[in-house]
C-alpha cells in the first residue's frame, strides 16, 4: 500500500508507536530494494566496463548533471514564470531512474565498509522532506559529488506515494540499459 494511502487509513495520532513502526517496515523494505538495485548497477556497469572500458567519474558526474536538467524539465514546476506549468509524471520517474543508475554507479566506485549507510541516510532524507526541499538541498551544493545521498534521495522521492513502483522502473531501464550495453554499436 502507498506510504500516503496508509497514513490516511490509519489514525496516527492516536497510535503514534504503530505509526513509527510501519515507517521503519518501509524504510527496511525500501534499504532492501535500493541495495538490490546497487548489486544489480554493479552487473551493468561490469558489462558497459568490458565493451566500452572505464568511463572517467568526472564524466558520471557530468551525466548526472544532465540527467538532473533533464529531470527538472519534466517535474517543471519551478518554472514560476509559467502561467499553467505541468509535471509530466511519466518521463520525471523516468529521468528519475536515469539519476539512479548514475547515482548507484558512483556509490559503487567508493570504497566504503558499509554500502548501506548512504542508502539509509537518503531513504531518511526522503522521508522527512519533499521533492522541492531535496531539490533545494541539492542545488545549494552544487558540485559537490561527496554527497550522494540527497542525489539518490532525489531519485527515488518521485515514487514516494509507491514504493514498489520505483523497483518496477528500475528494472524497466535496468533491462534496456543491458540490451544497449550489449549492442556493439551502442
Amino acid at each position: 500500500m502507498p506510504y500516503t494511502q496508509l497514513h490516511k487509513a490509519l489514525n496516527w495520532s492516536s497510535r503514534s508507536n504503530e505509526k513509527e513502526e510501519v515507517i521503519k517496515i518501509n524504510k527496511a523494505e525500501l534499504l532492501e530494494t535500493l541495495n538490490k538495485i546497487r548489486l544489480s548497477q554493479l552487473k551493468l556497469d561490469s558489462i558497459i566496463q568490458s565493451k566500452k572500458g572505464n568511463g572517467s567519474t568526472e564524466y558520471l558526474i557530468l551525466a548526472l548533471f544532465a540527467e538532473f536538467g533533464e529531470m527538472l524539465n519534466e517535474w517543471n514546476l519551478f518554472k514560476f514564470w509559467h502561467s499553467n506549468p505541468v509535471v509530466n509524471e511519466d518521463a520525471w520517474k523516468e529521468e528519475s531512474i536515469d539519476i539512479l543508475h548514475i547515482a548507484m554507479t558512483l556509490l559503487n566506485e567508493l570504497t566504503l565498509s558499509d554500502y548501506l549507510k548512504p542508502i539509509e541516510q537518503a531513504i531518511d532524507l526522503a522521508f522527512e522532506v519533499d521533492y522541492e526541499e531535496a531539490l533545494l538541498l541539492k542545488t545549494t551544493t552544487p558540485g559537490d559529488t561527496s554527497n550522494l545521498v540527497s542525489w539518490i534521495a532525489i531519485a527515488i522521492l518521485p515514487f514516494k506515494e509507491d514504493w514498489a513502483e520505483l523497483e518496477t522502473a528500475y528494472y524497466k531501464k535496468h533491462n534496456k540499459n543491458i540490451e544497449r550495453a550489449n549492442n556493439i554499436n551502442y
